[in-house]
């Protein structure tokens, strides 16, 4: 092997690990990102018995903790 060879060689490897670290910390920093932001404000149509809208929808804010409750039977890994 030449000088110029292993030059070349090493190079490569140096590209490699530190393309191996980068890939990393991607994957590492994915898997700690924080969850997706959970919504909390939900639409109340306002209607008589028959169903019919009397008034435009109104929205309520639940908060996180009660969505959770709420959702809680559902099994998910998101909660």
């Amino acid at each position: 092997m030449t000088t110029d060879q292993a030059t070349a060689a090493a190079l490569t490897m140096c590209r490699w690990r530190a393309q191996l670290r980068a890939d990393r910390a991607q994957t590492a920093a994915a898997n700690n990102a924080a969850p997706p932001e959970v919504p909390t404000v939900i639409e109340i149509p306002l209607g008589n018995a028959d169903g019919e809208r009397t008034s435009p929808p109104g929205t309520i804010d639940l908060g996180v903790e009660m969505v959770r409750r709420l959702f809680a039977d559902e099994g998910s890994a998101a909660w």
